[in-house]
């Protein structure tokens, strides 16, 4: 008898001990369960976290583009026409033609010397030619010709019509530069391409001709706005 009850108390206290080797070394079921829920709400913090900042970098990065786009337009078209200068209106209403300058040139020997971003072409620039009697002529690039010079590169120049004593030519193209969800630009005749990413705002931005002035909108956002007037001639 007195085995017996030694052997029961010995296996009560082994049970015992196996049930704290489980305690330390493992989990009950709903450990594991409580566990495994709050992890997956942890992660669904992070997720719902991690989609709300790209959200916002998104926002950010399509705000910078869209004022450094503006930027650049307000420039572009700054440059465009304080440089060439407005001359007319263009083919339709949000538009102007300007003339952009390609270079000039001053007689070099029996030729013409030559300086500017690329040689005239006859097919879409035409010439201002000051005559020995200070007269200003607008003529159109009949044809060009290479020819050597002292001064670096000699053209031989052909105007339409031809102007007697002429002592200098500046050659310019004419454009047309419109403003609507981007900063277009075309030769005249040509089509008007984007030279900024289309990403102004369409309604407000634009070119307009009010009076003897050109008016000049620029929008980025509701916060981002630009305006400038120039005189027309």
């Amino acid at each position: 008898m007195r085995g017996a009850v030694k052997g029961a108390v010995k296996g009560v206290c082994a049970g015992r001990a196996r049930a704290g080797d489980r305690g330390r070394h493992g989990f009950t079921l709903p450990e594991a369960l409580t566990a495994l829920l709050l992890l997956g709400l942890l992660l669904g913090l992070l997720a719902r976290a991690s989609a709300r900042l790209r959200g916002t970098l998104e926002r950010v990065a399509v705000t910078a583009e869209r004022v450094e786009s503006a930027r650049v337009a307000r420039h572009l078209v700054e440059h465009i026409v304080a440089g060439g200068g407005a001359i007319a209106d263009g083919a339709s209403a949000d538009e102007i033609r300007v003339e952009l300058s390609v270079g000039w040139a001053a007689p070099c020997d029996s030729v013409w010397g030559w300086r500017g971003i690329r040689q005239p072409d006859p097919v879409r620039d035409s010439a201002l030619v000051i005559d020995d009697a200070s007269r200003v002529v607008r003529v159109a690039v009949d044809a060009v010709t290479p020819r050597p010079c002292a001064s670096g590169v000699g053209l031989a120049l052909r105007f339409a019509p031809e102007v007697d004593g002429a002592v200098f030519v500046r050659v310019f193209e004419v454009g047309a530069v419109r403003v609507d969800d981007a900063v277009r630009y075309g030769r005249w005749g040509s089509a008007r391409q984007p030279l900024t990413a289309a990403v102004l705002e369409a309604g407000a931005s634009g070119l307009a001709r009010e009076g003897g002035a050109l008016h000049l909108t620029v929008v980025a956002d509701s916060v981002h706005r630009w305006e400038r007037w120039w005189p027309l001639r």
